[in-house]
């Protein structure tokens, strides 16, 4: 396998804050194998998103191979302030010139064009993160995946906050269909050597 990548961030100063427009294209090409002798226990299930657009090899496991000729192309837009606060959104999607891939249908990846994954990222102050990651039919722009995450409060106390919504096309099983829940967590640190938690999930398809 050869691959190459390449990135060029372009950075204007503003009054009190700087703006990065990071333009990001990679191109990964090896032998299309075929390897459906082979079974497949680990790579099953295949979670793509925009942490692994631009991995070499997409597949979790090691029961099959990420092969063929494909184009990654990405934009990422960041806030950065001068005294603090953080912001990004990113966007991005792949193009397979091989059609023979091992993707199943679901995965986002199955198809030359794959899924339009994105992500927002909002960091105002030290004490809370919110990240907003999503995934989109590329034909009929019908949301596969959202999935918000939230962390709110200081090191010694604070609280974790997880939404997360798959499609039925998502999901290789099809009689499990929509799968959407909401889940939290409560962290303290009671002092140098205690700390503990509560924590909860409900099942909002259901």
């Amino acid at each position: 396998r050869i691959s190459a990548e390449w990135r060029y961030p372009l950075a204007r100063d503003h009054e009190g804050w700087q703006e990065v427009i990071e333009p990001v294209v990679s191109v990964v090409a090896s032998p299309s194998e075929d390897v459906a002798d082979i079974p497949n226990e680990d790579s099953v299930d295949v979670e793509f998103d925009d942490t692994n657009l631009f991995d070499d090899n997409r597949f979790a496991g090691i029961d099959r191979l990420d092969s063929g000729q494909r184009l990654n192309y990405g934009m990422r837009w960041s806030y950065f302030g001068d005294e603090a606060g953080y912001a990004s959104l990113f966007l991005g999607q792949s193009y397979q010139f091989d059609s023979g891939n091992e993707f199943a249908a679901g995965s986002g990846l199955s198809e030359h064009l794959s899924d339009i994954v994105g992500s927002v990222q909002l960091n105002p102050i030290d004490e809370l993160d919110l990240l907003y990651r999503f995934r989109f039919d590329s034909n009929s722009l019908n949301i596969q995946l959202n999935e918000v995450t939230m962390k709110a409060g200081p090191e010694y106390i604070n609280l974790d906050l997880a939404y997360g919504f798959l499609g039925e096309e998502v999901n290789p099983n099809p009689d499990i269909g929509n799968r959407e829940e909401i889940s939290a967590k409560l962290n303290g640190q009671l002092d140098d050597n205690w700390s503990g938690f509560l924590a909860g999930r409900r099942d909002l398809e259901r």
